[in-house]
């Protein structure tokens, strides 16, 4: 057990009251009976009196997405299942949301990391038949900058045509060629370049490397192109930045069986600031290979 559960009130007034239940169980869903005690108290007279509410479940990071997508809904539910045992009068919810993890990242918090404050419920409820606005979220924890989490570019290109080496095919395959180039000069500057919001103190901890292929037809020529996508993971770093190099992509299947390398912090800046140069440098920085069973053993 993790403790009793826990109760933070933004607003307690007599027509109207918000509060987060937290400390749930890790990974439970159940209400705790201090967290049914402060319902009965506080939200279940308001809901009996026609009253109505918003709620959001919400998780911490210590498990994937999808499934603390899916704890946050249970959490929720549970709640509002509870309230309307109560309150078996049809009351009104206007908002009704599951939000995972989302929030704790938004806020801040590193992946991976267990936090009683995010194993939660926020609500509010009010005499009214339309809920309040809910609270405002709650601040970013420390300075936050910019940092890239998505980055692709083209690393190979060719064209191809049936009808050999005919003057009309060499001019169409060097206009598909050129459109080609025009849209991703061969790394020079990145197709895509997604950035997201990160504590200014957080590292990058973990680099990953897809292939892209694909072929275009212009009439008779087609065009291949295979680019490279890098995502990135940042948080504290606990020893060297990873890099989980060649899960390149062939349709819908993935290789699972990729090399990782153990980064310097001077490899790690070059990926996040010139991915193109650091995938070309990466030949000439001699490092060790380990497997990926390695990684997923969590020996590195």
């Amino acid at each position: 057990m993790s403790g009793p559960g826990r109760i933070f009130v933004f607003a307690l007034q007599k027509d109207v009251v918000t509060g987060r239940l937290f400390n749930f169980e890790v990974a439970k869903h159940q209400l705790k009976p201090q967290h049914e005690d402060w319902l009965r108290r506080n939200v279940v007279g308001l809901l009996q009196g026609g009253g109505s509410m918003w709620i959001s479940g919400l998780a911490s990071r210590s498990d994937t997405d999808a499934f603390n997508l899916g704890l946050s809904r249970r959490r929720a539910d549970s709640v509002v299942g509870f309230l309307r045992k109560q309150a078996p009068n049809n009351f009104e919810i206007t908002v009704d949301l599951a939000l995972g993890e989302r929030a704790a990242r938004l806020a801040g918090v590193s992946d991976g990391t267990e936090d009683e404050n995010w194993r939660a419920v926020i609500l509010s409820a009010w005499q009214r038949s339309k809920p309040p606005p809910p609270p405002p979220p709650p601040p970013p924890q420390g300075h936050q900058v910019q940092r890239r989490w998505y980055v692709s570019f083209l690393t190979e290109a060719s064209e191809s045509s049936p009808t050999g080496d005919q003057p009309s095919t060499e001019r169409l395959n060097k206009w598909a060629n050129d459109i080609v180039r025009e849209k991703w000069v061969y790394g020079k500057h990145l197709s895509e370049d997604k950035k997201s919001w990160e504590p200014e103190t957080n590292q990058v901890v973990k680099i990953s490397t897809f292939r892209q292929d694909q072929d275009t037809n212009y009439g008779i020529a087609t065009n291949t192109i295979v680019g490279c996508v890098v995502r990135y993971e940042w948080g504290v770093r606990k020893g060297p930045c990873l890099l989980i190099h060649g899960q390149w992509r062939a349709g819908a299947f993935k290789n699972n069986s990729p090399f990782v390398y153990k980064l310097t912090n001077a490899q790690a800046d070059l990926w996040v600031n010139d991915p193109y140069k650091a995938l070309n440098s990466l030949r000439d920085w001699d490092l060790v290979r380990y497997s990926y069973d390695d990684y997923l053993l969590g020996i590195l």
